[in-house]
Parts: C-alpha cells; structure tokens; sequence
C-alpha cells in the first residue's frame, strides 16, 4: 500500500473497514429503503436503523479520539474523514450506505468514475455542472488540482502520500508554496472548468479509490491561508464552519450546496455539533445520558456491562477494526525450514486468542485477508479453530525438531497484545516450542525492534505481533505492504519482516495494473494463496470495537469505511 511514510514509521495505518462490493442505485442512501424489523445486535451493520427523511435538529458527537486536523491536507484519521464529507466534498466518495453497498465507490464532485487511458496511466474526471462553494463562487477543475497539489507541502504532516508517490510530477516538487514556478501539467492538467486530467507514474487500476480522499476536495487558491485554513474551511459540501477550535466543530447548512447535485447525502440535520479527545468514560456518559447522539468507542470495561444487558445490547454494533497477524520469520533459525513455520500454524488455538483479545463476536480467522475486503480469499493450510497439536508434532517431525525448539516473541507493550502473546505461547507449548515473550514500548516497537527486520535478525526473533488497519475496501489497501518483499526496510520500519517471495511481488504488480476487475480479483487470490501456503504471516484475530447507538439518532447505520456511524445520512428524532 502506498502510505504517508509517518503513518508507516507507527504502524497505526489508519485505513478502512469494508464489506463485499455490489450494484447499488445511486439513490439508496439519500432515501433508506430499508423497513423496521427486529432489533438485533449489530443491526446498523448492514441496515439502517430507526430509518427517516425528517430534516431538522443537531447531531451531538462525543468521541474519545482526538481530531489530527478539519483541513482536508492535513487528516489521516477515520474520525476525521467521516467528519470531512459533511463540508467538503471529493472527486468520488465511498457510498454512504449499510454493508455491502457502502464498499461500492460512487462519483461525489465529478459526474461519473474515471475514464482512464493509456493503460491506467491517465485518469480523467468530469464536474457536476453548477457546483458551488459556500460563498456562493462556483467550483472548478482548478480548484480541485490546486487542492491536491498544496497537500504535497510538508507542513502537513497527517495526510495520506498517494498523491506524492503517484503522480508524475516535476523532480522536486514541495508544493505550491514552497515550488511556486513549477510546471506541474505532467502530473495534472485542467483543460477547462469542469475537467481534470491525472498523469500516473504507473498504471493504477482503481484510481477511482485514490481520489475519494479528502486531498481532492476543492480549495480556492486565493482564499488558501495555509496553516490558518484549517480555521476557514471554503465549504463544498452540505454544511459550512459554524465554529471550529481544536478538537471541537460546529457546522450549520451551507446555502450553496444543492441536494441536485449531490446524491449521496441527505443533510438531515440543521446543525453538528461535534466534540472530540474526551476522556472516553465521560463521552460514553453523554451518550447514555441522552447529550449526544454519537459517542465513542466503548471503553473495554464497559463492554460487558453493555453485552450483558439485552436492551443496551440490541442498541449496539460491533465493526471489525483492526487484523492481528503473526509473522513468522524465515531469517531465524529453525523457520528458515518450512515445517517447522507449519508446525506453529497448526499448533495456534485460535479460539484461546480470541478470547484473549476481547472478543465481540465467536467468530476466528482462516484467512489472511479478512471477507470484510471483497474477493476470494483462501484459508491457510492448517490453520484451524482449536488447534491441531498431533498435525503440528508430525510438521516438527519433518523439520527435524521432533521435541521442539526455542523461540522468541516479540510484541508491543499493550494490555491486549500482552494477552494475544501469551495465548500464542501456551498453545506453541503445548507442542514444544517453547516461547519467550518480550514486550516493547510501542515507539520502541516500530521503531527498532518490531519494524526492523535487521534487528530480528540479529537477536533470533522468529516470532513478531502485528496488526493491520487497511484504508479502504480493495485488497490493494491491504496485501502490498503486508508482503511486498520490495517494501522490507533493513534498518528503518518495516511492516513486512517476513515475506520475502519474487514471485508474489510479480503477481501484486500485475494485480495493481490490471483494468479488469475479474482478472484483478483472481490476480489478489493468487498471491493471497502463495503467502498462506508458505505460512510466514497468519491471522489470529479479525478485532472489533463497540459502539452503541444515541437515543435520538435516526436514519443510523455503520459505515463499513469508517467503522462508526455514518455521519453524512444521519438524523435525529426531534427534527422538524
């Protein structure tokens, strides 16, 4: 995956939680087709709940994680993308709808997806006609290239950096404010008002997803203040700065936006007021009280309370967050021996680890890639619920270690990592192998041990935690970092520390390029299946928060991108 190289360094890739694609009408989220039925747990996953049309009234949000920026240059976190399609609008957008079909990507500024040309190397884009920012001036192609160009300059720190590494543009480039004579038409052209023509480095097939990112919401050069702009947002979507602090916002309807020309949004409510970086204790209080309408990842001691009492459990939903993997590494001795990885794959009780890291649901992994991406995604060999101890003996048979061996762990300095870890350890044992855990500080982790293959190497660290959080819904956003052995760096973080294949990097390249969906799809279960079957990263756990519904949301559902609730078809019951 190309990402912003600090959201790499941390290894807390904020990305994107998906469901299978399928054919929606365009129209599915501004009207909810959906009837009441039985409230049961996790309902708002995959329908709309209390659906409604009645316009009117305030969102109150209170969420417990901090807000990077309301600058669409400079956000790279899931709050702050659900939060920016309220006032900004991109050049396509993820559809704002219930499971399956909020995977699908959709035009939001532009009039259709992209035509691409020239083998996926260029892309072009067509604007809506009569679009408007809230000062009433109209939009243009201009806008949106001038957009994504400023969020090249590295005083933004928090966005993404698919645009530096993909696009074709001059050697050099900073920026318009730090490159302010550049020639930048290589990369990106504006033949007129309503077009706007991107020139990739290399062909791309789902540039439609690239451009849903916020760095494609317009900005009017010359009402760019830079670092102030943050505080004056020139709003494109339904709703315009009312208010905005750090960690607070508040929005009131734009005049200029025009349900005509967006139909993905409902603009429901008059009014957001949106509060985050609360102690999340006392954001989960407001929204059991009745304050607020949105709250926050439940805190981990109040999830059994919540699951515990029926009427509270029926409100609740429960998104897949986070994939924990384990790597095992084929640079340390006696991994380097194909059984003895299948040995550990076989001996992992999986259900023990599940239970170890909070588990939402009964649910346990078979697959690397979780069936929250779309494809095919096939089981790793071996890989069972409780474990196979007897198969893993006969696999250290194999590999010459007929009682066993030592191992080290290493994992980061956290309360349910620490868990996992020794779930890991107990069942290797059971086998033979005989695990030594290390915890490091979670910095530390990333930065010198757990990131860096180099390290593993030299202290004999066979066994390596890490999770995964992938940035939207195509198995591009998920497999390339995890295995792309061309993205192991030595000594600097590297996610992948032990997939080392030439033939899986030649099958991702031909996966990344190719325009048919059908063969791109069998392309990502190739080398998905050639990963498993060498058993150098498994699966443990597919990990999910709990979030519970306000009382006075209406019109309510999970977003499958974000993982919360969606804020851009949301209501309340005390509208007009």
């Amino acid at each position: 995956m190309l990402i912003a190289a600090g959201a790499a360094a941390t290894a807390v890739v904020v990305g994107l939680v998906a469901w299978m694609v399928v054919q929606f009408n365009d129209r599915t989220a501004a009207t909810p087709t959906t009837t009441p039925g039985p409230i049961a747990y996790g309902s708002a996953l995959t329908s709309v709940v209390r659906p409604s049309g009645k316009k009117g009234g305030t969102v109150r949000l209170a969420s417990a994680a901090g807000l990077d920026s309301t600058d669409p240059a400079d956000m790279y976190t899931t709050q702050a993308w659900n939060m920016v399609r309220l006032y900004g609008r991109a050049l396509t957008m993820f559809k704002p709808a219930p499971g399956a079909a909020g995977t699908r990507i959709v035009p939001d500024l532009a009039e259709s997806l992209g035509k691409p040309s020239d083998g996926g190397r260029t892309w072009t884009y067509t604007l809506r006609r009569g679009l408007k920012f809230a000062d009433g001036t109209p939009i243009t192609s201009a806008d949106v290239a001038y957009a994504v160009l400023r969020s090249m300059d590295s005083g933004f720190e928090q966005g993404t950096s698919y645009f530096d590494l993909m696009l074709d543009l001059p050697a050099g480039y900073e920026g318009p404010y730090k490159s302010p004579a550049a020639v930048t038409t290589s990369a990106i052209e504006t033949p007129d008002d309503r077009t706007i023509v991107f020139h990739l480095k290399e062909p791309f097939a789902t540039f439609d997803h690239v451009v849903q990112l916020p760095e494609t919401i317009p900005v009017p050069k010359a009402k760019d203040t830079r670092g102030g702009y943050a505080l004056d947002v020139v709003a494109s979507g339904p709703y315009r700065f009312a208010r905005v602090a750090e960690n607070s916002v508040v929005l009131e309807r734009n005049p200029h936006w025009s349900a005509d020309s967006d139909p993905n949004r409902t603009a429901l409510p008059d009014r957001f007021e949106l509060t985050y970086g609360m102690d999340a204790v006392q954001a989960a209080g407001r929204l059991k009280a009745g304050e607020a309408e949105v709250g926050p990842v439940l805190p981990d001691g109040e999830i059994a309370a919540v699951l515990g009492d029926p009427a509270r459990k029926a409100e609740a939903d429960a998104p897949i967050t986070t994939v924990r993997v384990l790597a095992i590494n084929p640079q340390v001795p006696p991994f380097d021996r194909p059984d003895c990885r299948r040995a550990v794959v076989r001996a992992l009780d999986l259900k023990a680890v599940r239970a170890a890291d909070l588990p939402l649901t009964d649910e346990v992994p078979t697959s690397l890639v979780p069936p929250t991406v779309p494809g095919q995604h096939p089981a790793v060999p071996g890989l069972t619920p409780d474990g196979d101890p007897a198969a893993a003996r006969q696999d250290l048979a194999k590999c010459g270690r007929p009682g066993g061996f030592p191992a080290k762990y290493v994992y980061r300095d956290l309360p349910q990592e620490a868990a996992v870890a020794q779930a890991v350890r107990t069942a290797l044992g059971e086998v033979g192998i005989d695990v030594s855990l290390e915890a490091a500080p979670v910095a530390e982790f990333h930065q010198s041990k757990g990131g860096s293959p180099e390290y593993l190497r030299k202290n004999q660290v066979g066994l390596i935690a890490k999770s995964w959080i992938y940035d939207w819904p195509d198995p591009y956003s998920f497999l390339p970092e995890m295995v792309d052995s061309r993205r192991i760096r030595e000594k600097d973080y590297s996610f992948n520390v032990s997939v080392r294949l030439p033939t899986v990097d030649a099958v991702l390249d031909r996966a990344t390029s190719r325009l048919d969906p059908r063969i791109r799809a069998a392309l990502w279960a190739e080398a998905e299946r050639r990963v498993a079957g060498e058993a150098v990263l498994v699966p443990l756990t597919w990990r999910r928060s709990l979030l519970l519904r306000g009382a006075g949301a209406s019109n309510l559902h999970v977003s499958p991108i974000y993982a919360d609730y969606d804020l851009t078809t949301i209501g309340v019951t005390t509208g007009s």
